[in-house]
């Protein structure tokens, strides 16, 4: 077994991501600051709004919850900050 020289990264760095790559609001208030989180041991991916505590997890990579979280209906979303 060779051992991997110290100044090479163990894991290849990230891909830059495109525009369209970032989450949209949060589909229940409107909120633009939403967390996107993964556990490998938990073998889950999941988004959570900070603003309302709206979760949404499924079993998938980071790249395919984040497509899923975009595709989610935002028709009846709420401008965020409007009063009810």
């Amino acid at each position: 077994m060779t051992e991997r020289p110290s100044n090479q990264q163990a894991t290849k760095p990230r891909k830059n991501r495109k525009a369209d790559d970032t989450p949209k609001p949060c589909p229940e208030c409107g909120c633009p600051d939403v967390c996107l989180d993964s556990s490998s041991i938990a073998e889950a991916t999941w988004i959570d709004c900070s603003n309302c505590d709206f979760h949404y997890q499924q079993k998938c990579c980071e790249e395919s919850m984040l497509t899923r979280w975009n595709k989610l209906d935002r028709s009846a979303m709420p401008a965020f900050g409007e009063a009810e």
